[in-house]
């Protein structure tokens, strides 16, 4: 590979990681954790319209699939073994696709959005896996869609940054793209390059601009800076959010990486961070949900206990010991791998100390 864009790593196995190479429209899969790599392309064109960095989007509802974005779309259903064409082969607008998210519930909900090139940029969305796309750009604005996050507690809610100044730079659908609310102000009037949405409380919504991060406890109703600790107007190439450690990792342009922790799950203040110890013990919902056939189901101790979390059927049945030890004081992330277990609903409950703390619901959807 020469100079690497976009990367993905599958969450059921961290040894499997894909690398995007810039200026080639190509794509690489390395099964060693990135010790080699071979490229991943059959069925991809060698030549075709595509953006320098071109995007691809792994599932993490099943990593199996992958999807391409050229001018055409291009879907993997055997982890890149293979790849064809969606929308019937035919390119969604004739622009290269720039952006690409997936939702967490589904293998088959995928927004792109498009370069402006051979005319205005658009937003597509699919429903089907790229049997069909359809066009959702509305009132969204002719600038570079730079990033698009979508919710993972609501695949109907996704956000879109957009590149320029004097123009809406951050827009929000709770609908799947029907309408559009623009959620800009009072953002700076600089570019905004990536949006991440926290799994745990899909109302914090991160943003980064050239200016640095800010952040939403309210969906993107209200704003304030997230910069502490960072340089001063560090230009912000991408966000992501580890949900595993509470933290959020940022790669700058020409200034390095970042990482800092979340804003609290349940924050009375912006500038409130969270507590590396909790207050009480907390079960917190799986992600994704639904899953297949892996999920994760974090939880936090206010103090060091015997920690027991099962699963059990919808009949109540036990099906598997997920944790039977004594944890520390924190944030646990304890994994369900559900390989074995047929489609349904599933219930996860949490003792600690003998006591149950709380039980939810994971829903495994092959």
């Amino acid at each position: 590979m020469d100079e690497i864009g976009w990367t993905a790593i599958n969450q059921s196995n961290d040894n499997i990681v894909y690398a995007g190479n810039r200026g080639g429209g190509t794509i690489s899969k390395s099964i060693n954790r990135g010790s080699s790599f071979s490229t991943s392309g059959s069925g991809i064109p060698s030549s075709g319209t595509s953006a320098w960095n071109t995007p691809f989007v792994l599932s993490s509802f099943n990593p199996n699939y992958l999807y391409f974005g050229r001018a055409i779309v291009y879907k993997s259903t055997n982890a890149a073994g293979s790849w064809t064409a969606t929308n019937g082969g035919a390119a969604l607008d004739g622009n290269p696709v720039l952006s690409i998210a997936i939702a967490t519930s589904s293998q088959n909900r995928v927004y792109v959005g498009t370069v402006p090139g051979a005319g205005r940029v658009h937003v597509f969305r699919t429903l089907d896996g790229g049997t069909s796309w359809t066009d959702i750009t509305g009132d969204l604005p002719n600038r570079y869609p730079l990033d698009i996050a979508v919710d993972p507690g609501d695949w109907m809610t996704v956000y879109v940054a957009f590149g320029g100044f004097d123009t809406t730079r951050l827009a929000k659908s709770t609908d799947a793209g029907f309408t559009w609310t623009h959620i800009s102000s009072p953002l700076p009037n600089v570019p905004t390059t990536a949006v991440a949405v926290d799994p745990f409380n899909t109302n914090h919504v991160y943003v980064g601009n050239d200016l640095g991060v800010f952040v939403s406890t309210d969906g993107g109703s209200t704003w304030a800076s997230f910069n502490d600790g960072l340089f001063e107007a560090v230009v912000v190439g991408d966000l992501v959010i580890s949900p595993a450690n509470r933290s959020i990792r940022l790669a700058s342009h020409s200034n390095g990486v970042f990482t800092r922790k979340l804003l609290s799950t349940s924050p009375t203040d912006v500038e409130e961070q969270q507590r590396t110890v909790p207050e009480q013990f907390v079960l917190h919902q799986n992600y994704p949900n639904p899953f297949n056939p892996t999920t994760r189901i974090p939880f936090s101790l206010s103090k060091e206990r015997r920690v027991l979390l099962k699963v059990y059927d919808i009949a109540g049945r036990e099906v598997l010991t997920l944790v039977d030890r004594t944890e520390a004081a924190g944030m646990h992330l304890a994994e369900f791998d559900a390989s074995h277990l047929a489609s349904g609903v599933y219930l996860y409950q949490l003792q600690v100390g003998g006591i149950v703390v709380d039980a939810k619901k994971a829903v495994l959807m092959r």
